[in-house]
């Protein structure tokens, strides 16, 4: 009798495991932050149009970022920012230019009716300009995303991070 017990409990673990029951992380493999294009190539005095993009997000209510360069091979244009049309026009929004970098906030305006943002989108475009011969990488960094609670969304510690590579030739 033992024996019998001992091999159901053997074949019902063995279907948990082959059916992936256990694997608790397998909603959030796609939680991903990009700069798109990947890699671009532009000619010096021209300009570039990158976008961030966001998918697999829940409930994302607001967010900040830097986007980092070499300054000696890009730099921003005047206004930079363009605001990813799935948040609405019920937002506020400000970006600093700094010499190396683009500083990015959007949130959604509180009691506004605008619902938290879900799934894939575009989170923003900005534009840059090519300064000089060179390569740099264009990097995501100090990424903040939160839901209307002011918390970091679900899984924040989970995201991963693709930046871009820009040549200027």
């Amino acid at each position: 009798m033992k024996r019998y017990f001992l091999l159901i409990t053997l074949l019902i673990g063995l279907i948990c495991i082959s059916c992936d029951i256990f694997d608790y992380d397998n909603d959030k493999d796609d939680f991903v932050i990009k700069i798109t294009p990947a890699e671009a190539a532009i000619a010096a005095g021209e300009e570039l149009l990158l976008q961030v993009k966001i998918k697999d997000v829940d409930d994302l209510a607001a967010m900040s970022v830097e986007i980092v360069f070499n300054a000696a091979v890009l730099e921003l244009p005047e206004d930079p920012l363009i605001v990813g049309e799935d948040w609405g026009d019920n937002i506020i929004s400000t970006s600093v230019s700094e010499m190396d970098r683009l500083n990015v906030a959007i949130g959604l305006i509180e009691n506004s009716g605008e619902n938290e943002l879900e799934g894939e989108f575009t989170l923003f475009k900005f534009k840059i300009l090519g300064k000089s011969a060179g390569e740099t990488m264009v990097i995501i960094h100090n990424l903040n995303l939160y839901d209307e609670d002011g918390e970091p969304v679900d899984d924040f510690d989970e995201i991963k991070i693709e930046n871009a590579v820009v040549s200027v030739q």
